[in-house]
């Protein structure tokens, strides 16, 4: 089986696309092949006609941002020109609203309408004997867990597996934020197919870190966090509107025989 993809940069983000069709339930195991053959790609997702299914079948920002950049793309978008797109993404009850803009040969700018949380509370979670506090933003298909300040990683990185299994949850994100200098450090966990990264940047993450400001002041809030791979920036307002606005480049586009 040919296997054509993209390997795209949205914010160090690396992310596969598959442009192939791929059944659902062998997804999964195209997705760790090629995250084998592409060892810089932190996340897979299969490209249909407007639509994005990601592997693990959750929602993920960046994922979205990179399939609005190929479609223009592919669309031999001329440069400066702004187009809208409606997309069928993994993860959301509805179509997502999107816009991009290519401004360069290889480079776009692109907003996503994330979708609305189910819930935002606090939340205490435990591990070895010792209670750490969070702010759970819950996506449906993933929630995050925003800590203020750092957690040690290797501790964070056993405790993440342990409440995936506990919470009995798939997709799990721990966003470590330093509100003084708007650092944001994402840890995200996915059960099938297994993967656990310090991402570069993590879209939902930030949604979710922009939804917490929001609901803790009361009031939009427009603000941009400094991530591994550089600045995602978050429009959100307390009852739960969030507009994500970040870079993709497109790396390249090639095949594989699996």
């Amino acid at each position: 089986m040919i296997v054509e993809y993209y390997l795209v940069d949205p914010t160090g983000n690396i992310t596969v696309l598959v442009r192939s069709e791929v059944p659902v339930e062998k997804q999964p195991e195209i997705a760790e092949l090629l995250m084998k053959k592409e060892p810089s790609a932190e996340q897979v997702g299969f490209v249909g006609e407007n639509s994005l299914r990601m592997a693990g079948g959750e929602f993920c920002g960046n994922a979205t941002i990179s399939t609005a950049s190929v479609i223009l793309l592919e669309r031999n978008a001329e440069i400066g020109r702004k187009e809208k797109l409606l997309l069928q993404v993994s993860g959301a009850e509805s179509r997502v609203n999107a816009s991009a803009e290519r401004i360069s040969e290889d480079e776009f700018i692109c907003e996503v309408n994330m979708p609305k949380p189910v819930s935002v509370e606090n939340a205490v979670l435990e591990y070895a004997g010792k209670e750490y506090n969070f702010v759970a933003v819950d996506f449906g298909s993933i929630i995050h867990f925003v800590h203020e300040g750092m957690i040690e990683k290797n501790l964070a990185e056993k405790a993440i597996k342990k409440w995936s299994e506990e919470l009995k949850r798939d997709c799990v994100g721990l966003m470590f934020f330093e509100e003084g200098e708007m650092k944001l450090s994402p840890l995200v966990y996915v059960q099938n197919p297994p993967s656990l990264f310090w991402e570069s940047s993590c879209a939902s993450g930030s949604s979710a870190t922009g939804m917490v400001l929001a609901v803790r002041k009361s009031e939009r809030i427009d603000v941009s966090f400094r991530e591994p791979g550089g600045i995602l920036s978050v429009n959100a307002s307390p009852n739960g509107e969030i507009i994500l606005k970040g870079r993709a480049r497109i790396i390249k586009k090639s095949e594989t025989e699996i």
